[in-house]
């Protein structure tokens, strides 16, 4: 019998998200900012996953992801003060990015 994994390739939609994530963020090569936030089944699935995965174990020791964890966040960022965290740490991520030669 075929299943969805002997007919999966890499230009065919995947239908699990946690491998559409795993192939956006492996299928990107420029700067990547992960926020996890720590109280959240999603991200809890998708980093369990990502352990596993044979290409996306690597993830996040390659030098142009920076991820951050927040233990105490749920998915939503929902507290005024988490939030502030997110804006201060996505902020310095942005400015600490190298510029281009290009104008705005």
């Amino acid at each position: 019998a075929v299943t969805d994994a002997d007919t999966d390739t890499d230009t065919d939609p995947p239908a699990d998200y946690r491998e559409r994530m795993a192939r956006g963020a492996l299928g990107f090569s420029g700067p990547q900012l992960y926020i996890l936030s720590g109280n959240d089944h999603v991200c809890a699935e998708f980093l369990d996953y990502s352990k596993d995965h044979p290409r996306l174990g690597g993830l996040w020791q390659r030098p142009e992801v920076t991820r951050l964890d927040l233990p105490q966040a749920d998915h939503t960022f929902s507290s005024a003060q988490l939030r502030a965290v997110v804006e201060e740490a996505t902020l310095r991520w942005l400015q600490a990015l190298p510029t281009t030669g290009g104008g705005r």
